[in-house]
């Protein structure tokens, strides 16, 4: 049942969390290998009131061995039946109660299979970073394939471009390209280059732009903590294709290099400019209020 205020949920939250009182006899977790897209939606989806600050988005990550990540140095923070329980604004509640008075560097993850939040403080991160898995790439094909408001085969409107674009926020993570649609050509340069897709697509296009920023920041710095992202020229930076939405994370220099020898085709001012100028409608940002339509394949 939602509490009604912000501070109302804060308190009770509080309380659930400290009493320790997380068992539900009807908790099942889905393994990794039986996700569906709504699934994994539903698990790692959270939004904020308007009197609530969006807490900072949890990596999203594999099942793993528990044991060996509590002996490297995690700790669980949150149950996955108190996660699973939860209505969006119930866990931005909970995710800003541990998040709080945390220092810089901690991370925070979310085993999508089971609903369980951990932290990893910034000290055990080399040690952690080893048993975890983060779900990236074509991990996602494991998942169903229903899209949320989607452009592509639509005429693209300026409209449209700034709804599949929009993020706020951007001033914590690497700089975002907004490139043209491209096959599986475009794709295999991107993984030959080092880029790692970081989004399911729906998640991409159902999402608010302050969850957007919230996942961006958060994968930019679990990655910059990688070698494959860190030294001179490797900090992530963000491609997002539009109208089909798909989300890449390159290295700089890499990204730089695709677009400048046009395996891929970054978009220009002057060719969103020239986008029609007619709105969208008004679809919901909210998430939970989103339309389900068919795959369409690109």
């Amino acid at each position: 049942m939602r509490i009604a205020s912000g501070a109302g949920r804060a308190l009770a939250v509080g309380a659930f969390l400290l009493s320790g009182c997380f068992a539900h006899p009807s908790f099942v977790p889905v393994h990794d290998n039986e996700l569906t897209f709504d699934d994994y939606d539903s698990t790692v989806s959270y939004d904020a009131d308007s009197e609530e600050e969006l807490a900072d988005a949890p990596v999203e990550v594999h099942e793993f061995d528990e044991a060996a990540a509590a002996a490297a140095g995690a700790v669980k923070v949150i149950d996955g039946a108190a996660w699973f329980n939860a209505d969006d604004f119930e866990r931005n509640d909970m995710l800003n109660l541990v998040q709080e008075g945390e220092p810089d560097g901690t991370t925070f993850m979310l085993c999508v299979a089971t609903g369980e939040v951990w932290k990893i403080p910034a000290d055990k991160f080399a040690a952690v970073s080893k048993i975890v898995d983060p779900w990236y790439g074509d991990e996602y094909d494991m998942l169903d394939d229903y899209v949320g408001q989607n452009y592509a085969g639509r005429q693209l409107t300026l409209g449209g471009f700034m709804r599949v674009g929009a993020v706020t926020g951007q001033s914590d993570f690497g700089q975002i390209r907004y490139l043209h649609d491209f096959g599986e050509i475009g794709r295999r340069e991107i993984v030959g280059a080092g880029g790692l897709q970081v989004m399911p697509r729906q998640l991409w296009l159902t999402s608010t732009p302050q969850q957007r920023s919230a996942r961006l920041d958060s994968i930019d710095d679990y990655l910059r903590r990688l070698p494959a992202f860190q030294g001179a020229g490797n900090a992530p930076n963000f491609g997002v294709t539009v109208p089909w939405g798909m989300v890449y994370a390159v290295p700089k220099a890499k990204i730089d290099y695709l677009i400048g020898s046009a395996a891929l085709k970054a978009w220009t001012n002057a060719e969103i400019a020239s986008l029609p100028l007619i709105g969208m409608g008004t679809p919901r940002w909210q998430r939970g209020e989103r339309i389900i339509i068919e795959p369409i394949k690109p």
